[in-house]
């Protein structure tokens, strides 16, 4: 397995923050997970995470925790 570098890992989360932007419901939580994994590897590799990829992180679950609560019933 090659290792992959910031650089890679920076392309890649742009990438998936572009997708994201334009994607709904299933495919956008998928996207989300993908995101946080590319942050995770960003971490891991000792390197620093871009702020846009923590904003966006960060407004993504608060979407999904939004959501939970709107699927409950009372």
């Amino acid at each position: 397995m090659t290792q992959v570098n910031f650089e890679e890992l920076v392309q890649t989360g742009d990438r998936l923050i572009a997708e994201i932007a334009t994607s709904e419901g299933k495919q956008r939580y998928q996207l989300h997970q993908d995101l946080h994994r590319v942050i995770e590897n960003i971490r891991m590799h000792g390197d620093r995470v871009p702020r846009r990829f923590r904003d966006i992180d960060l407004e993504l679950l608060e979407e999904e925790i939004e959501d939970q609560f709107d699927n409950m019933p009372v």
